[in-house]
């Protein structure tokens, strides 16, 4: 869950929340300074611009204001020369 702190987001309508061209889940307007969403899944490792857009127009930018990291796991290597 990623927090997007700042001031007046109430009183413009519903939201949505995108990073970079991928829109954010579960959008929730917490207070007129606080909104909360769950990231979209990303392709690979990148810094992204998250966009706030408001149903009545209103539009909030933050250039380069996520990174999305590789997660580590598990990696599968096919047995050479088994016998």
């Amino acid at each position: 869950m990623v927090r997007i702190e700042g001031e007046d987001f109430a009183g413009h309508g519903p939201v949505s929340v995108y990073f970079g061209v991928k829109g954010a889940k579960a959008v929730v307007i917490e207070s007129p300074w606080l909104i909360t969403v769950l990231t979209p899944q990303a392709e690979e490792p990148a810094t992204v611009d998250i966009e706030v857009r408001f149903g009545d127009g209103t539009t909030l930018e933050l250039p380069q204001a996520y990174t999305y990291e590789e997660e580590p796991g598990i990696v599968l290597r096919p047995e050479i020369g088994g016998g």
